[in-house]
């Protein structure tokens, strides 16, 4: 992830003009508010169910045996802690990210609609000045491509070896291989063999 530098901060820019007015909650897909509640979820899934959530629900594959989903409720920032809250957004974190943020943290994210939900591409905690970084996962649609493509080189594969197979040249190949081992090692081998029932003869 990205560090902080590389998206602007709502909250400096507010306070360096003097406005005392609401900082915008969005701005394009950066997000920035304080957070009001920190949902944590976290469940045990095997591949199986792993893929089933990633085509079902559009949720980035994680990997290890544990998965982990985040959900920050945030709110604009404001220059008087007794204004009333805007209308909140939730933020969905994929990945372990415990510890990192907590309830009256500011944050900034940097998020991507996914049906409907808000899912956080990079996260930065301006309250504690540390980039979020949630454990490695790969987006949906890269764990999709990749897999469409290895099952194609598995088809493609698959159909070589039939066509292999039943063009016959898998037994001449087969044939070629023993004529060739014969050839080499087949002298060697009767030297061997008639060497052996020599000295078996003549000792009992």
């Amino acid at each position: 992830m990205s560090s902080e530098n590389s998206m602007s901060n709502p909250v400096a820019e507010c306070e360096a003009l003097g406005n005392s007015v609401q900082t915008p909650l969005v701005h394009g897909d950066i997000v920035s508010g304080r957070v009001v509640e920190v949902v944590a979820q976290q469940s045990i899934q095997n591949a199986s169910g792993k893929w089933v959530a990633l085509v079902a629900d559009g949720k980035p594959y994680e990997f290890g045996t544990q998965t982990h989903k985040t959900t920050l409720f945030v709110e604009p920032i404001t220059s008087f802690s007794n204004d009333v809250a805007a209308q909140q957004r939730a933020l969905v974190v994929f990945g372990d990210i415990s510890g990192s943020v907590a309830k009256g943290h500011i944050v900034q994210a940097k998020v991507k609609e996914r049906n409907g939900t808000l899912v956080v591409q990079e996260l930065n905690n301006l309250t504690t000045h540390s980039s979020i970084q949630p454990a490695a996962q790969a987006s949906g649609a890269t764990i999709l491509i990749v897999g469409a493509v290895l099952l194609l080189a598995l088809l493609f594969i698959g159909w070589q070896v039939f066509d292999f197979v039943a063009s016959g040249a898998l037994v001449s190949a087969l044939v070629g291989l023993i004529r060739s081992l014969f050839d080499a090692f087949g002298p060697a081998l009767l030297s061997i063999g008639l060497l052996f029932l020599l000295v078996r003869s003549f000792v009992k």
